[in-house]
């Protein structure tokens, strides 16, 4: 799952969050993260121990490796999950036109530019294509 903020707002982000959880744990919170890296080493890959108990944090998919990437849309639970030493993240994979009409639009348009580009005469655009990555950030 890929982050969709700029590096310095994820910092602050990330900065916000562990603010949060030392002030909500107290003592207990270096315990608490241990705890749950001792579980996520003691149980294989898709176990339900290895991840957040709480809600899934809703994605969309990354258009050029579906079902291997995606992109986050509410970054603050992959940082806060992260922080407590969780090593999955549950994800809820949803649509992007549902998510913004112009998200849905901008995607649809990225993936007819490269097929135009791959037909015919525009393989060297292809190849320039293939080497850029479509990027979602927050205004």
């Amino acid at each position: 799952v890929s982050f969709t903020l700029a590096p310095d707002d994820l910092k602050i982000m990330q900065e916000s969050e562990w603010a949060a959880l030392v002030l909500f744990r107290g003592d207990t919170l270096n315990t608490f993260i241990e705890t749950n890296k001792k579980l996520a080493r003691s149980w294989g890959p898709g176990s339900i121990v290895r991840a957040s108990p709480t809600r899934a944090v809703p994605v969309i998919a990354d258009l050029e490796h579906p079902g291997a990437k995606f992109w986050a849309l509410e970054n603050n639970g992959i940082v806060r999950w992260g922080q407590q030493g969780y090593v999955d993240v549950r994800i809820r994979l949803m649509d992007p036109k549902s998510v913004n009409p112009r998200v849905g639009d901008a995607l649809h348009r990225w993936q007819q530019l490269r097929l135009r580009a791959a037909r015919g005469d525009g393989r060297k655009v292809a190849h320039k294509l293939r080497k850029l990555t479509v990027s979602f950030m927050y205004p």
